[in-house]
């Protein structure tokens, strides 16, 4: 009988020690036969990020953009935000219809995501490990931190188009870059024209990434409840506003609608 065999003590060390398989062949091909796991950190960080390939994947889908490896004009690839509390569905929830792996129902994503940025779960001196994540959008930053980082870059655009004044209204999202094709040009438009109108279309101001972020909601819950100005990094969220031109109390009232210019 095989009962009590502490069998976890022994594969732990047969992994760190090499103990029963040291210049024995035969027992690793047996091992290796049975599906054997020999770095369990490796095999566990592979399959993290093979999630999170997924997760990229299944928001691409969702939404119909571009996220897997997608960057904006600045270079910077699209951040993934995954929840702390998500897990891979199963079988029965949809979960191979959505792209997921067997081998990756019920993982534990959004907890394995909080373990890699607060205690730096498999990227602790592993700069490769952490060039992999960055590389299909996954940052060390916690959600929040991504969370502001979308505001501030919004805001930053918004300025820069409104003569370095912020002053959002509260209904105000950032606007996707409107549908138009070389065929939608009229063909008997001059030349030089024609160019303008697909450069125009080309140089749309805001970054897919920023589409349907709801700027002026976010900048509303700043002012009245304080959001992204609580811990250490408040001060300097304060004077990055303030360097937009932001404005603190607006005018009350009715006002006019914005237009992204043209």
């Amino acid at each position: 009988s095989h009962w009590g065999i502490p069998l976890g003590r022994y594969v732990h060390q047969i992994r760190s020690r090499h103990d029963f398989v040291n210049q024995k062949w035969d027992r690793v091909t047996q091992l290796n036969r049975l599906g054997f796991i020999w770095d369990l950190s490796e095999y566990t960080f592979q399959k993290t990020l093979l999630a999170l390939q997924c997760y990229a994947k299944n928001e691409e889908k969702n939404s119909g953009f571009i996220t897997l490896n997608s960057k904006d004009r600045s270079g910077v690839i699209k951040p993934l935000r995954i929840p702390s509390n998500f897990v891979v569905p199963r079988g029965d929830d949809g979960a191979e219809e959505n792209g997921w792996p067997k081998g990756l129902w019920g993982f534990p994503l959004g907890a394995k995501c909080t373990a890699i940025r607060q205690k730096e779960l498999y990227i602790k001196n592993r700069p490769e490990r952490q060039a992999q994540l960055v590389k299909i959008g996954f940052y060390k930053m916690g959600n929040s931190a991504l969370g502001w980082l979308e505001v501030v870059h919004a805001a930053a655009i918004y300025s820069q188009l409104h003569d370095r004044t912020l002053d959002v209204p509260f209904k105000f999202v950032v606007p996707e870059r409107p549908q138009i094709s070389f065929d939608d040009i009229d063909p008997t438009m001059d030349k030089l024209l024609k160019e303008q109108q697909s450069n125009s279309f080309h140089e749309w101001p805001w970054p897919e990434q920023l589409w349907g972020l709801p700027l002026g909601q976010r900048l509303k819950d700043l002012r009245l409840k304080g959001s992204y100005l609580s811990g250490k990094d408040g001060e300097k969220r304060r004077s990055q506003l303030n360097a937009l031109g932001f404005e603190w109390n607006p005018k009350r009232g009715r006002r006019r609608s914005v237009a992204t210019p043209q």
